[in-house]
């Protein structure tokens, strides 16, 4: 859009261009008439051209100039002139918050506090009135000026008037997505709580300085809000209080269900979490804590573990959803072969995997036990202890074998257990050494006693079985191992340490790390992870504590001794003893392990820090097993899956455990969707150990390289573990399906349900089957019992999008089978709403659907959103290709959107031209292209173009129409030719809706008068939109003059529109204009009682309708309907106002000046729109100069009207012929006729400038001194 400055638009001057967007240019601008600075927001010329951008535009342009609240920025009027739509708002001298923040950085704690709490405000009024932001973000919040101390929020309704049009689930996303709600995010319908959660990132950035989520790209980022888990604000800024971070995590949770229920509610979190800092209230008490945000108890919230490689953080399980926890965690489950359990599932809905082994691998150095060897045997595939909740809450802890070690230390730690009432048994464990086995015992000689403490929630060592499916808000954590009821005890003597005498160890987490580490060092290393592992922190750090005295100044022990006491709460002496072995060994990788475990789980969290710590420890030791390990995991987790696959090679070629190497390798092949890569590890890993979920991802891995046999003879040498296992039946079920051989999947579906009656997954593939077969009723029902059943546990491994698969999408296709179009329809929705923007094959096929109703808006829609989802990846071309091979309007529609929602012009003129290459010469492509050429400013090509099509097609309107819009937008600006090729246009087409009411559009840019109105006329007669027309000529026959006019089309409008606070208020506006003061009364009385209208709404609107009844001197009716209100909103400023007004009315002058001047410091757009402003000759000023005549105090309304000259309403001649009026009843007639004088440059009406000529005559002269 060229720089309309110096353009009038209405009554709107503009004087500067402040700002574009990407929906809009914003101008500072006066307005005409009072004189004042206002904000003009003109949108770009193409959003114009779309009937339902400008139905929604003018209909969210009523409900938000509806809007009066201190921090929401004030509407004042909308209009368009031609084809130009523009709001008008208040002009805001402050700057925004986002400035503020790229200024300061974090914010001090209370004063984010207080911007919140002024914004919460403002939206729960705006919620109450049915107005959703959808665009909360610091660029829409600006500040009165530049004490930075109010905030207004801006841009209400911008985000839904784009959202309602058509903009949904495309590359131009409906808010912005460092600020974006899941559910928004995903496309689905939002709520209040969407604007929640956006501000609750806002609150974030403000205390930290930075957004939770960044990513290269926007769609990146929208999925990072969609799956990644929120990165502690603790990490940013480690003095955040515990009651603030409570507050931002509720906003912030992934489901709206779990946040605040209203804007209102985090308004008084936010108030209670100031109020705690101000008094210094303590934060240990969490139930406290969790009150002031109107939460559950902490024990209820999840906690929050640092992922290492994204910089996120990961609820570990609680008790609400200890539930998730795998099989293999059941009592009483035999290990070989290890009972299946489920991992990531391969698509993209579960993003978010590789974060968790990320953070498993990088903290397990120091923290947890691991599996130490490379045999087949199960061992150690469970581990590590759960939180304190999970104990509290009893659950049961699997009882497993122990060995030589766990029996010499059971005496160690066991009070806590003994108490929580767990089953005794301990974990198994590896073949201690003698030395190791001697020292333990000289621990628990020297402790005695010892209890476990759980200090929270302990990052877990990553399980050797393959990683179950991640869910974004549980981390499973495995069960305590089972302690000892022994109490034991002890002498306190000293222990005497002999050195182990075995060589480097192969096996065991640790081996040695530089040439000069002592292998017997080494081996006490893995005997301290042992004990960690079997009996917990407290045992492992009394261990390391008697290690040290013999080994004092070790890098190793002290390592493990930094991640201990880290663990048992001393951050700061954990730090300091990394730092020290840093110091003391810079070339020692331990170290750097110790530091990065510090910043990766310590409240300073800090990701870049600990990577680079972990970075250094590799290049330090690149040929050992665990740095090399560790460092593939923090790759992963940075997504550098090339890298990270390397390293897992040479952590292989090093002897780091096999097993945990070909699960993490091949979850990594996965993500990158290397299916046959992954298959040769999984193939692997099931000849190491025999296990379910192994075989069946293995045969998954098989079906998607197009191995059916491979993948069929898999399953079926799972029998032989597996033959009374119903879930394992079902999966084989799908893998006969998938692979042809219905009989047999049927067969094995029926055993599974035999075996189990609710093994839906089992249901599901019968109605594949039936689907197959062409039994599309029993398909139905088979489907609608799986959607019915009480057990939803079966997308996993194959019911997923992975394999094309989900249960909607298969009601959707048998709908369609049975010809019940819109119900498959609705499922394909349904699909979409749940799994969001990244498959393909729902929008296809709903697609297709749309084409075959011949509904090609909905079909360009689905087409335009497909492929703006898939421009980065392997599917993009078979969608282009799928795009070109539908009916020509579909691609017609398509390429419109692309301009009028995406503005990406260059992509459909791109596509244009690919278009015309299928359907060449096509008028509507050759006119698109054309247009696009126009809207990027492109004006010769435009004009070739347009002559192009008028040669191509003479008697098509078209190309007319492009060169009406050439000559409208180009320098040339030419009236003449617009309106010529115009004429030509409708000439062609004299019937056309589209051509009808562009031409109007045309003749109201040339300003036309009567013909513009008859052109509006044609173009209802042939059925264009009827509410824009009525909406648009009313507005030119008032901006003629022509009030009768512009009443009668809104009292059409209003028929249309049932209910519209705004339009009532806007046609009384013109009753007044009109010089029919009895006619607004009448229609203020006639709809005083709308429905459904908010209170906030209500109290703005029925204190205009009693402005109206002030007007009329009716002040019983006006105090009737400021009676309405005034009970809940007496000190909002329109009712003040109102109050000050009808106490003038009754005389009352002292009482309507208190009331009056106490608005003096409240922005002006808080009460004088529609009415109280010099378009109808009142102003605040004015009426408190007003009552100081009737008080006979002169100066003191002098100095009024001065006050409301010097606020710029120059043009304004009331203020100055009443002020003469005071001056020459003072005796002033000097400055009474200097100010007549001053006022005859102000109106070039000749009847009033007599009346005034004759009032400096009526003055005579001065009185000489």
């Amino acid at each position: 859009m060229s720089d309309l400055t110096g353009r009038t638009l209405g009554k709107y001057e503009l004087v500067e261009r402040l700002g574009r967007g990407g929906m809009a240019d914003v101008y500072k601008a006066i307005q005409r008439g009072m004189e004042r600075f206002v904000a003009v927001k003109v949108m770009h010329g193409h959003l114009a051209e779309s009937e339902d951008f400008i139905v929604r535009f003018r209909r969210e342009a009523q409900s938000v100039g509806n809007l009066r609240h201190p921090h929401i920025v004030q509407v004042i009027d909308f209009d368009v002139e031609g084809d130009v739509y523009y709001m008008v708002m208040e002009y805001i001298k402050g700057g925004t918050l986002k400035t503020y923040i790229q200024q300061k950085g974090a914010l001090p704690v209370d004063e984010a506090l207080r911007v919140t709490g002024h914004l919460s405000d403002a939206l729960a009024y705006a919620h109450q009135n049915g107005m959703i932001h959808r665009d909360i973000k610091p660029a829409n919040v600006m500040f009165t000026d530049n004490s930075y101390t109010h905030p207004v929020l801006t841009d209400f309704g911008i985000a839904r008037i784009l959202g309602q049009s058509g903009i949904t689930m495309s590359g131009a996303f409906i808010g912005t997505p460092a600020y974006m709600s899941p559910e928004a995010g995903r496309g689905t319908k939002v709520d209040d709580r969407s604007d929640i959660y956006s501000m609750g990132i806002m609150l974030y950035e403000m205390v930290t300085g930075t957004v939770p989520y960044d990513a290269d790209t926007p769609f990146a980022i929208v999925m990072k809000h969609i799956n990644d888990p929120l990165p502690s604000p603790r990490r940013f800024n480690a003095n955040l209080p515990n009651a603030v971070e409570l507050v931002v995590l509720k906003a912030l949770s992934k489901d709206p269900e779990d946040r605040y229920p209203t804007a209102g509610e985090l308004g008084k979190a936010v108030q209670q979490a100031r109020e705690d800092l101000k008094s210094e209230a303590p934060t240990a008490d969490s139930r406290k804590l969790s009150t002031a945000v109107g939460g559950k108890p902490l024990t209820e919230m999840a906690t929050f573990v640092p992922d290492s490689a994204s910089g996120k953080e990961l609820p570990t399980v609680g008790p609400r959803n200890m539930s998730a926890l795998p099989d293999t965690f059941a009592k009483d489950k035999t290990q070989p072969p290890i009972a299946p359990t489920k991992r990531k599932i391969p698509y993209p809905l579960l993003g978010g995997g590789v974060a968790v082994l990320a953070l498993v691998a990088i903290v397990a150095v120091l923290l947890m036990g691991s599996g130490n060897d490379n045999k087949s045997d199960g061992k150690r595939d469970v581990t590590s202890p759960p939180p304190t909740d999970a104990i509290e809450a009893g659950l049961d802890q699997t009882p497993l074998p122990t060995t030589e070690l766990t029996e010499v230390v059971t005496e160690v730690a066991t009070t806590d257990a003994v108490e929580a009432g767990l089953d005794q048994t301990p974990l198994p464990t590896a073949e201690p050494t003698q030395a190791a086995t001697e020292l333990a015992t000289e621990v628990v000689t020297e402790a005695g006693p010892q209890p476990t403490v759980f200090a929270g929630v302990i990052p877990t060592e990553p399980p050797v079985q393959q990683t179950a499916p991640f869910n974004p808000t549980i981390v499973v954590s495995q069960p305590t191992p089972n302690l000892d009821t022994s109490s034991g005890g002890g002498s306190a003597t000293e222990a005497v340490m002999a050195p182990p005498t075995n060589a480097d160890p192969s096996e065991g987490r640790y081996t040695r790390f530089v040439p000069d580490d002592d292998p017997a060092i080494i081996d006490l290393a893995n005997a301290i992870d042992e004990l960690d592992y079997n009996q917990g922190v407290d045992a492992a750090f009394a261990l390391t504590e008697t290690a040290l005295k013999t080994y004092p100044g070790n890098p190793i022990l002290m390592a493990l001794h930094s991640g201990f006491l880290l663990r048992l709460d001393q951050p700061k002496e954990s730090l300091a003893e990394a730092e020290e072995i840093i110091s003391n060994f810079p070339e020692h990788p331990m170290g750097y392990l110790a530091l990065a475990n510090y910043y990766y789980t310590s409240e300073e969290y800090d990701y870049d820090r600990a990577f680079q710590a972990v970075e250094t420890a590799y290049n330090l030791a690149p040929d050992n097993r665990t740095t090399v390990f560790d460092y593939a995991f923090a790759l992963t987790g940075q997504y550098r899956f090339d890298e990270a696959i390397a390293m897992f090679n040479h952590a292989e070629e090093l002897g780091a455990p096999l097993i945990e190497v070909l699960i993490r390798r091949a979850d990594v092949y996965w993500q990158i969707g290397d299916y046959a890569a992954a298959a040769v590890d999984d193939a692997r890993l099931l000849e190491l150990r025999e296990q379910a979920d192994t075989r069946l991802v293995l045969a998954g891995a098989y079906l998607l390289t197009d191995r059916p046999d491979d993948a069929l003879r898999t399953i079926e040498a799972g029998f032989e573990f597996y033959d009374t296992d119903a879930g394992y039946y079902a999966n084989a079920a799908f893998v006969a399906h998938s692979v042809g051989n219905g009989e047999l999947a049927e067969n094995w579906a029926n055993t599974a349900l035999t075996l189990d009656d609710s093994a839906t997954t089992a249901r599901y593939v019968l109605g594949l089957v039936a689907f197959s077969r062409g039994d599309f009723e029993d398909a139905e029902t088979r489907f609608q019992e799986v959607a019915d059943a009480e057990n939803q546990n079966y997308q996993y491994p194959y019911l997923n999008p992975t394999y094309d698969r989900y249960l909607a999408i298969d009601q959707a296709r048998t709908a369609h089978a049975l010809g019940k179009t819109d119900a498959a329809i609705a499922f394909y929705q349904t699909v979409i709403d749940e799994v969001c923007c990244w498959w393909a094959t729902p929008y296809l096929e709903r697609a297709s659907l749309y084409v075959e109703q011949s509904n090609w808006d909905a079909a360009a829609a689905d087409f335009r959103d497909v492929y703006n989802m898939t421009l980065d990846l392997y599917s993009h071309d078979e969608v282009v290709t799928a795009l070109l091979a539908q009916p020509v309007e579909v691609i017609q529609a398509v390429i419109r959107d692309w301009i009028i929602w995406d503005n990406n012009y260059d992509l459909a003129h791109d596509f244009a031209m690919q278009a015309d290459a299928v359907y060449p010469g096509d008028p509507v492509l050759l006119f698109e292209m054309a247009d696009v050429h126009i809207l990027r400013e492109e004006y010769d090509q435009a004009l070739t173009e347009g002559q192009n099509l008028i040669e191509t097609a003479p008697d098509n309107p078209l190309g007319y129409l492009v060169l009406a819009y050439y000559y409208r937008q180009t320098e040339v600006d030419s009236d003449e030719q617009m309106l010529a090729y115009a004429q030509q246009a409708i000439d062609r087409a004299p019937d056309d809706p589209f051509v009808t009411l562009e031409y109007a559009r045309i003749l109201y840019d040339a300003d036309l008068g009567d013909a513009v109105i008859e052109a509006y006329n044609h173009a209802e007669e042939v059925d264009a939109d009827r509410a824009k027309i009525l909406d648009e000529r009313a507005s030119y026959a008032a901006q003629m003059g022509n009030y009768s006019e512009a009443i009668n089309d809104l009292l059409a409008l209003m028929e249309i529109e049932t209910n519209n606070p705004y339009l009532v208020t806007r046609l009384a506006g013109l009753y007044l204009r009109n010089n029919d003061l009895q006619a607004a009364l009448d229609l203020a009385v006639q709809h005083q009682e709308i429905e459904d209208m908010g209170d906030e709404t209500a109290s703005g609107y029925y204190s205009d309708l009693a402005f109206l009844a002030w007007l009329a001197k009716n002040g019983d009716l006006a105090q009737s309907f400021l009676d309405r209100v005034i009970a809940d909103y007496q000190n909002e400023p329109k009712v003040v106002m109102m109050k000050g007004l009808l106490a003038q009315l009754a005389g009352d002058y002292e009482a309507s000046n208190t009331l009056l001047e106490s608005l003096a410091d409240t922005e002006s757009w808080r009460y004088d729109s529609p009415y109280f402003n010099p378009d109808f000759d009142h102003s605040l000023d004015l009426e408190i100069a007003r009552n100081y005549v009737a008080l006979k105090d002169p100066d003191a309304a002098i100095e009024a009207y001065r006050r409301a000259i010097d606020r710029g309403y120059y043009r304004w001649l009331t203020p100055h012929l009443e002020l003469a009026d005071v001056l020459a009843a003072k005796g002033d007639i000097e400055g009474a006729r200097s100010e007549l004088i001053a006022t005859l440059d102000l109106t070039e009406d000749d009847a009033t400038r007599e009346a005034i000529q004759q009032k400096i005559v009526d003055l005579g002269v001065a009185p000489s001194n």
